[in-house]
């Protein structure tokens, strides 16, 4: 089996001093001097090992909050295995996440879709048994309640009103073709 590759910074180097950056549940050990590292240089080593920005990054500790990125580690107490927490500037996880997450439906309303359509297919041609068809009932209802709660609780910008739009005409259509999946597995019983 492969290897998956570590997330950068997880495992607390034994050869150098450290600084513990905390994010959600998740800790990133990153290497550094305190006496000469600053705020900025922090934010540089997570910007390039995670992709995003330094300027969207605010690192808080309780003698950092609001520091400049120049500032010195050594000159707000922070040592070799301090503590500070990552924030992200408002609305920019928003975006990447939501980006992700309309991503993912998508590729799940597709599923759904075409669970639905081979569901039809195997009704109007008499190629499915009645359990089967509780069960792929049972999925494809499942699937819709998903969907559903995940488009209702998007919070999205007006770049993507559009998208989540198509999503929501596309996930009535797939619920009208359901009912219909219903009425003709009605006929079996």
């Amino acid at each position: 089996p492969e290897r998956q590759p570590e997330r950068p910074f997880s495992v607390a180097p034994q050869d150098s001093e450290y600084v513990v950056v905390k994010h959600g549940k998740d800790a990133y050990y990153v290497p550094c001097d305190p006496n000469i590292e600053t705020l900025g240089g922090i934010k540089a080593k997570l910007s390039v090992a995670f992709g995003v920005p330094p300027y969207v990054m605010r690192l808080v500790a309780a003698r950092i909050n609001k520091k400049d990125d120049s500032t010195v580690l050594a000159s707000v107490k922070m040592k070799h295995k301090s503590k500070m927490m990552l924030l992200f500037k408002e609305g920019y996880h928003i975006v990447q996440y939501g980006e992700e997450m309309i991503r993912k439906t998508i590729t799940e309303l597709e599923d759904a879709e075409k669970l639905a359509e081979s569901t039809m297919k195997r009704l109007e041609h008499r190629g499915i048994d009645l359990a089967e068809s509780i069960k792929k009932m049972f999925t494809l209802n499942e699937y819709i309640e998903n969907i559903h709660r995940t488009l209702e609780g998007m919070t999205v910008r007006r770049t993507s009103e559009k998208t989540v739009e198509g999503l929501k005409a596309r996930l009535k259509d797939l619920r009208k073709l359901v009912q219909k999946i219903e009425t003709v597995r009605s006929e079996f019983d």
